[in-house]
């Protein structure tokens, strides 16, 4: 069902369309307050809470990695029920 009946906005960051969708959650194209263009993916935790605490433990463990291979995370939280990830967003498909 993803998130698409919850608020448009998600800490500062304008939602835009909905560019994917998996067992935990959803990339979204977003658009920060200055509106640079980012990928947020937003996990529910209500879909699984013990794999949603190993899923951000991952991410807080990629903000150091840098790759040229890797889209790099520029910041994690969490929020009521979700865990959001903010990373730079790709020009086109990862596949």
């Amino acid at each position: 069902m993803g998130i698409e009946h919850r608020a448009r906005e998600i800490t500062g960051y304008e939602l835009r369309r909905r560019l994917g969708s998996g067992s935990f959650g959803d990339v979204w194209e977003a658009r920060t307050r200055g509106g640079r263009p980012v990928a947020l993916k937003i996990i529910d935790r209500t879909r699984g809470e013990a794999e949603a605490r190993l899923e951000l433990a991952a991410l807080q463990s990629s903000l150091e990695l840098n790759h040229p291979c890797l889209l790099p995370t520029t910041e994690t939280w969490t929020e009521p029920d979700l865990v959001v990830v903010a990373m730079e967003l790709a020009d086109g498909t990862l596949r």
